[in-house]
């Protein structure tokens, strides 16, 4: 099913529309998006012949899935804004304080690795450069991490989850411990 005149004025429409809910995408992904989003409709329901019927689950769709986007680049803003105030909080960290190298002794290799990078000038500076786009895809936090630490990024902080926008590890008895809580509370 190819789509129709009617459908593509709607789609750059919309896509006009809601653009300035995704402040990383252009025009031309929202309707590569819309594109993308109409034929996976025309695939999952081969048997409408019907354009309205059509037209109406692609509006759906297509709705849904900005809000999706835009929930998604929304927890990224959130997730940048926190490690920018965990690294603002670690700033002030000196690395001959007893307390920083008895915290840093107590965590896994890679975290305190990362908690290193973050308590010196040097690497605070390395994390606030643009990120790198390599074959049209943006490079992320974890691999920016893993390049400045020289370590694997498919094992980089291997027993260590991302939860609730702030880091944590799991011990080896099975508690959870929120790291910038406790970085925070040696250094405050």
């Amino acid at each position: 099913m190819q789509m129709d005149n009617a459908a593509r004025l709607w789609m750059i429409k919309t896509a006009h529309a809601n653009l300035w809910r995704i402040p990383d995408f252009e025009i031309e992904d929202m309707i590569q998006e819309g594109f993308a989003v109409f034929y996976r409709i025309a695939d999952t329901y081969p048997n409408i012949t019907d354009m309205r019927h059509t037209m109406s689950l692609f509006k759906t769709a297509y709705i849904n899935h900005i809000h999706c986007l835009a929930k998604t680049a929304s927890r990224q803003r959130d997730m940048a804004a926190t490690l920018a105030q965990q690294i603002e909080t670690t700033a002030s960290v000196e690395l001959d304080s007893f307390d920083f190298v008895a915290l840093v002794d107590n965590m896994p290799k890679e975290v305190g690795a990362v908690l290193r990078l973050l308590a010196t000038e040097k690497g605070r500076a390395a994390l606030r450069k643009p990120y790198a786009v390599k074959n049209g895809k943006r490079e992320t936090l974890n691999e920016r991490l893993c390049s400045l630490l020289n370590i694997n990024p498919k094992t980089f902080l291997g027993s260590t989850a991302r939860k609730r926008g702030t880091w944590f590890w799991d011990h080896d008895d099975g508690e959870t411990v929120d790291i910038a809580a406790m970085v925070k509370h040696h250094f405050s």
